[in-house]
Formats: C-alpha cells, structure tokens, sequence
C-alpha cells in the first residue's frame, strides 16, 4: 500500500515476461514458437502442394509441349500416344492446366502462412523456389519454343554466319531443330554474349535438341540463383523485407514457368541486372557496371539501366 492508501500491482512493481496476443489471449514470450510452428508446417505444406502442382505440368508438358521434329523423344510410343491420342492429349492437357492451378495456389497460401515474415521465411522462400523448379527444369518447352532458335542462332555462329543478317532458314535441316518458322528470316535480337554461349551449347551438344534445352535451362537457372541471392538484398537496402519480395518477384509460378520452363535467356538478363544494381547501390560501381554490362550483352534492353 501506497502512502496515499492505494494499492500497487504486482505488474506495475515488477514487470513480467513480455506477452505476445494470438487471437485475443495473451501469451508469455515462451510460448511464441509454439504459436509460430503450425504456420511453419503449413507452409511446408504449400511448397509439397507447388512441387505435386509442377509435377503434373511435367507429365502434362509431354504431351502439350513443343518437341523438336528432330528429338528422338517424338518417336517413343508413350510420347506419341500423348501427343496423337484423344485420352492422351486430354490427360496431357488436364495435367498441364490443373498443375498450374494447383502450383498458382500454392504460391499464393505459401505467402499466406509466412504472413509474419520472420527470420525463418527467407529459408522456406527459397525452399519453395528449389522443389518448385526442379520439375520445370525438366519439362518439354511449354508456351514458347524460343529456344529451339537459341540452337539455331548457335548454328549460325559457329557455321561462320552473322545471325544480325541472316535468320535460322540458311542452315540446312533448320526445320528439324524445332524453332517456331517466324524465326526463319527473322535477325536476331540478342547480344553477342548470347550468341557466344549459344555457340558454345551448339559446340558442346553438336546442335542435339534435347540436350540443347537442358543447357540452355541451366543457363536460365544462373539468371534465377543470381535472382535469388540478389532480391533480398537488394529489397533489404530499401527498408523492404527479403523473404517477401523473394517471394513476390521469383517464387511467382509466372517467373519460373517463363524462365525455368521456357528456358527463356531473359532470365540471365534479369539476374545479371539485378545483381549489377545490387553492386551499384553498395557502391561498388564498378563491378555494378560489369554485371550491368553483361546483362546488355544477354539481351540488349537493360541498356536502360547503365545512366
């Protein structure tokens, strides 16, 4: 008691461990982990959810996706009763459309149960990005064939030919390679980085189609680790959480679907730039503009990053 005569609590004399509120109930300290462990769990729920969703796009790519006339892969039995049969091509199609639904879905829970965005979040981010492009990586090609003409443009270099004046319909067999025909005059519009790593497959896979692909994917998967790496730091810079623009920017089934699937060099191009920012913004200039450089050389369009 009080000189006044009024009582002191014991919260106002000696103050307790701090308190956490979960749906209305206050909680002591020690009881946050426990709290936090079943959105944890369910987010590695959304990421299995992402990872059976690419799957069935992986089944599904067999028999809607784009093979080259050349792969031997067309020839198999399973492959033609995919692409040729009305069972086939329905289950194809359904696989394909449900997997991308279902790995859409799980994006969008997987951000819902990280909604705190804690230390931990980056760590299943990047788990997420992992298990959900590993079956991409290993699909047909699915809405572009872009890279069929990265083999072709390869040929063209390492024939002697300059792909700025010519397009993929002077090699001979150019069909066969499995590029869409619009790039039969077209000139290319890539950089000569580009065109040196194309030759560079072209040399390695003797112009095969499917080997082409998967390195070509690899090559998209430095773009993506750079993306990785980079976006968190460099959201981070700028006051913005890691994990959730990791989340937005690469763990998005549209970002992996066009650069992990697709194969698209765009990948390369966008992670080479946005590492080059990184080191810009760190002051370190020069290695900002080196990455920046290398970018532009990929892919002429982030020349508008270098002022």
């Amino acid at each position: 008691m009080t000189a006044g005569g009024s009582h002191l609590s014991t919260s106002e004399s000696f103050p307790g461990p701090s308190k956490k509120t979960t749906a209305g109930v206050e909680l002591p300290e020690s009881a946050a982990p426990a709290v936090a462990a079943p959105a944890k769990r369910r987010a590695y729920i959304a990421t299995w959810q992402g990872f059976l969703g690419a799957l069935m796009m992986f089944v599904g790519s067999i028999g809607t996706g784009w093979i080259a006339n050349g792969s031997p892969m067309i020839r198999q039995p399973v492959v033609i009763a995919l692409r040729t049969e009305g069972w086939g091509v329905t289950l194809s199609t359904v696989l394909l459309t449900v997997g991308a639904m279902l790995l859409m879905r799980s994006w969008l829970r997987l951000g819902q149960r990280l909604g705190d965005w804690g230390e931990h979040s980056l760590r299943s981010v990047v788990i997420a990005i992992s298990a959900w492009s590993l079956p991409l990586l290993l699909a047909v090609p699915i809405f572009s064939r872009d890279v069929y003409a990265y083999t072709g443009q390869g040929r063209l270099v390492m024939e002697g030919q300059n792909p700025y004046n010519v397009g993929i319909s002077t090699l001979n067999n150019w069909f066969a390679l499995g590029a869409d025909p619009a790039w039969a005059e077209n000139r290319t519009p890539y950089g000569p980085y580009f065109l040196w790593l194309a030759r560079g497959v072209v040399g390695l896979t003797g112009a095969q189609p499917d080997v082409s692909v998967l390195l070509f994917r690899l090559l998209a998967g430095v773009g993506v680790l750079l993306c990785v790496i980079y976006v968190p730091k460099l959201a981070e810079l700028h006051g913005i959480n890691g994990a959730r623009a990791l989340w937005i920017a690469v763990a998005n089934p549209l970002f992996l679907i066009s650069f992990v699937a697709s194969a698209h060099n765009d990948a390369l191009m966008v992670g080479l730039a946005v590492a080059g920012v990184y080191f810009a913004a760190t002051k370190r200039y020069l290695a900002g503009i080196l990455l920046v450089t290398a970018s532009i050389g990929i892919k002429p369009i982030t020349v508008l990053l270098l002022p």
